[in-house]
């Protein structure tokens, strides 16, 4: 029973039920037929002129859309929502289409209005502040979970291990000096929820080597409250005057990262385990060098004669800060800003205050005496004490990529100087924790983004990777085809790491050394091909037109964004901007400057409710620079970049699971992608008609002989021919996807030192209708085609002549070449793909050949460029 809105007596509107469409016919109340088109063209205007359009696209496409429920579940797919909570009346009348409409337009008027559905009816893509904030769950406020006695707080503990591989010997202890006192080895990460398992190792480049960085879980601790303000203290002194981090302030009373870092220090237990503990004896040791009131550090100075071998201390230029002063602890801080240079002590060298400095070239040389004198005021009380061979410490953080910096070895006065509390071996390996922090909140967004997704969840956990991996671009190579993933029948164990799924959500303007666009050339081409497949499949009765604007909505950005963000939040998780940590990332306890802080806090300075904290309601008042910010076409290419790693990991089943789950089809089919596409496709052509004699001399030029020659034969049929219910059309559009992901399949593997342009332009080449066209020529197939028009036939002698007019000059005949001939190699081998039942390895055997030729020229021409570029500027000198 169908429920329709009808009149009243009063005029009211209301739902009837009605046994049928005849019944609605002779209602009485009807006072007169409604004329559909004149109701559109006087009455509803341009946005109920496309909500007829679409309605006439999708009605046969649905179930029941002649339902009031019907229609709301068409609404409720196409707007993307959840829960549709309106309830739009209609407007009367017997026509059913008329019915549906109006009921339709009613829903999508508001919606429109309210700018959910944007001029042409798509959902309008809401961009949420706190998807652009790239800041994982597990780090995040959450509230603490305290011993019964509410003494002390469980703690998940991280040993941030660094190994340097340096450039020169003279580098390879900059992380290797222990401090002695205290036995610290190295930083700790220490989180109230546990870190994503099975961290991989990474590298990173410090200006003097690289660096492979290893965070392990070391257990579990019980952490005395007491001790918090202690360790939230370091925090600030780490990122604020360690690291002079700039745009940041400390809160302890607002917080958004909630983790810590610690100096950690090996310890032996009773059963001769080892194991890390918070070096609480380090920490109050530097608390005592800290000045509470003036919150910066307090300088030792020494004299030359208090230096010996190793070095392990920094070094600051307190004479830059304000007045000298010779007391033990320094108290010229004060004046000292975040900017200030540092130095690292590398030895002691054999120079002395009367030594020259190095001359310029257009300056006499002068002694360190001579200038600490003139330009500070200063006398060096002890002329003898050897100078300090020092080496600036760069403030560039962002350590994800080499660079070329030159590195240059300085002098310092050592009693001129003041001494950084913090031990040098420590200082080096902060400088790194900026970049460390930040990959590993990228792995712990990457392995969120993996929860999320069922086909790959429920299969394996990520694994860890060769660290040369994250800068290598070595992409998917396997052995055996790429070929044989499209197989619908089996599914291949596969094994993703975190690389692969951290390059998913890596946009190219991140400048990182990995990206997400060759995933997302793979998996474009996947999507365009199972589309094609399913709609092929399931919609025996449509013309190819039909099924090309279906694909178009299906495949389009908006689509693919829209469902990725409606069941993967997507947003959240994609990155889009260059890692510039000194002004769009912050610290733990620490948040920007300029934070407006216009949320309403609890008592505890949190507005946490429940267990998880509403951390949505600050990161509106985070500012856009540390926010990433995303279109449209980002959110598609991930997804796209998701639908590659599922189908070259796992296979076609996996791929159309993840299709699956994202409800691809939801806008075209209440139906699965897998209950067409897990079976092999039964399409045998029209066997009725009669087969000409010349279809054999064609399967001889194809190099294939058909076991159904009635597919080859509607391959070749033209639309003008009138056979009822046959013509090339609709193989074309199956042949067209098909090539595209042979092509693909091809060359992806093949080329891993292609970048994903030439990848496009390659595929491009090769199945652009000017190369089809001429293989169509080449072939002859173009003689077998079958037509009633005039029209036809003078094309074909057109292009005939042409082809062989090029083959006399060299000519170029791109605009002779009509659509058409392109279009029916597509169908000829779409028509292979079925007779072959499905065997991409046979179709490729005998399709690769026709483009041979056209393959090679276009790597002799890539070559040609290469060696060009390479030549150019030599030839310009």
């Amino acid at each position: 029973m169908s429920c329709l809105p009808n009149e009243d007596q009063e005029g009211n509107l209301s739902n009837v039920d009605v046994e049928s469409e005849d019944e609605l016919t002779s209602e009485s109340n009807l006072e007169e037929e409604v004329n559909l088109e004149d109701f559109f063209m006087k009455e509803t205007g341009h946005l109920q002129m496309l909500a007829h359009r679409l309605l006439l696209y999708y009605s046969p496409l649905k179930l029941k859309l002649n339902t009031y429920q019907g229609n709301m579940y068409f609404i409720s797919k196409i707007v993307g929502l959840e829960e549709f909570q309106l309830e739009p009346q209609g407007i009367p009348s017997p026509q059913k289409a008329f019915a549906q409409l109006s009921c339709l337009l009613a829903a999508v008027t508001p919606l429109h209005n309210t700018a959910k559905l944007d001029e042409r009816l798509y959902p309008v893509l809401e961009q949420r502040p706190s998807h652009s904030l790239k800041i994982p769950e597990c780090l995040l406020h959450q509230q603490h979970h305290t011993s019964s006695a509410g003494e002390t707080v469980t703690l998940h503990v991280y040993s941030i291990s660094i190994s340097l591989v340096p450039d020169s010997d003279e580098f390879k202890e900059c992380f290797g000096r222990c401090y002695s006192d205290h036995r610290i080895q190295c930083y700790g990460l220490l989180t109230h929820l546990p870190l994503p398992p099975h961290l991989p190792m990474f590298d990173i480049f410090p200006r003097y080597g690289t660096a492979t960085v290893q965070v392990r879980c070391e257990g579990t601790i019980e952490v005395d409250l007491k001790r918090m303000p202690l360790y939230r203290w370091f925090q600030e002194a780490l990122f604020t005057h360690v690291l002079s981090l700039e745009n940041i302030t400390y809160r302890h009373d607002i917080i958004i990262k909630d983790y810590l870092i610690l100096p950690l220090c090996k310890v032996i237990e009773q059963d001769q385990r080892c194991c890390y503990r918070i070096a609480n004896p380090f920490l109050l040791e530097l608390y005592h060098k800290w000045d509470t009131n003036k919150r910066n550090w307090k300088y030792k100075t020494l004299s030359g004669g208090d230096i010996s071998e190793p070095l392990d201390m920094i070094l600051v230029q307190t004479y830059r800060f304000g007045s000298q002063t010779n007391t033990e602890e320094c108290p010229s801080y004060e004046v000292m800003s975040n900017s200030q240079a540092v130095f690292i002590a590398t030895g002691v060298s054999d120079e002395t205050p009367d030594s020259y400095l190095r001359p310029r070239e257009s300056e006499q040389g002068v002694t360190f005496r001579e200038y600490f004198r003139e330009k500070y005021n200063l006398e060096v009380s002890n002329p003898d004490a050897p100078l300090i061979r020092v080496r600036h410490i760069s403030k560039k953080y962002n350590m994800l990529w080499k660079r070329s910096d030159t590195i240059r070895t300085d002098f310092l006065i050592l009693e001129f100087c003041g001494v950084h509390p913090f031990p040098a071996s420590l200082f080096n390996q902060a400088t790194c924790l900026v970049t460390i922090l930040w990959r590993v909140e990228t792995f712990a967004l990457t392995h969120e983004l993996f929860a999320r997704i069922p086909p790959l969840r429920d299969r394996q956990v990520p694994t860890a990777s060769d660290p040369a991996r994250l800068h290598l671009n070595q992409y998917f190579v396997e052995e055996g085809h790429l070929r044989d993933r499209l197989r619908r029948d089996e599914e291949y164990t596969g094994s993703i790491c975190w690389m692969d799924l951290l390059q998913c959500i890596t946009t190219k303007g991140c400048q990182e050394s990995f990206d997400l666009e060759r995933l997302e050339f793979l998996g474009d081409s996947f999507l365009k091909y199972v589309t094609s497949l399913f709609l092929f499949q399931a919609m025996p009765g449509h013309s190819e037109g039909d099924l090309t604007a279906i694909k178009s909505r299906v495949v389009g950005n908006k689509n693919l964004a829209v469902q990725a963000t409606r069941y993967l939040d997507l947003p959240r998780y994609v990155m889009t901007k260059v890692f510039y940590p000194k002004k769009q990332w912050f610290p733990p306890y620490h948040l920007p400057t300029d934070f407006r802080d216009t949320s309403i806090a609890s008592d505890d300075g949190t507005i946490a409710t429940g267990i998880k904290f509403q951390w949505e309601e600050y990161c509106k008042d985070i500012p856009t620079d540390y926010k990433h910010p995303y279109q449209v076409k980002d959110i598609a290419d991930a997804c796209e970049a998701l639908i590659g790693l599922c189908f070259s990991k796992y296979g076609f089943r996996v791929a159309v699971e993840f299709l699956d789950y994202i409800d691809l089809m939801g806008n075209v089919k209440t139906y699965l992608l897998v209950d067409f596409l897990y079976t092999p496709c039964s399409y045998k052509g029209n066997n009725s008609r009669l087969i000409p004699e010349t279809l054999a001399q064609l399967e001889e030029k194809l190099g294939y002989s058909f076991r159904n020659p009635a597919l080859l034969l509607e391959a070749v049929t033209h639309s003008s021919a009138h056979v009822e219910g046959t013509s090339y059309q609709r193989l074309e559009f199956l042949g067209d996807a098909l090539l595209d992901i042979l092509v693909v399949c091809h060359i992806y593997p093949l080329h891993t030192d292609f970048q994903p342009g030439q990848l496009s332009d390659l595929k491009s080449f090769l199945v652009r209708n000017t190369t089809l066209g001429r293989i169509c020529l080449q072939l002859g197939i173009h003689t077998h085609i079958i037509h009633w028009s005039e029209s036809v036939k003078k094309k074909t002698a057109a292009a005939a002549r042409g082809f062989v007019s090029e083959m006399q000059s060299k000519e170029d005949i791109d605009q002779t070449i009509d659509k058409m001939f392109g279009d029916v190699v597509e169908s000829v081998i779409g028509a292979m793909y079925l007779d072959m039942e499905e065997d991409f390895d046979r179709v490729w055997s005998v399709v690769f050949p026709w483009f041979q030729e056209y393959y090679d020229m276009f790597a002799m021409q890539m070559t040609a460029e290469e060696e060009e570029e390479e030549e150019g500027p030599c030839a310009s000198n």
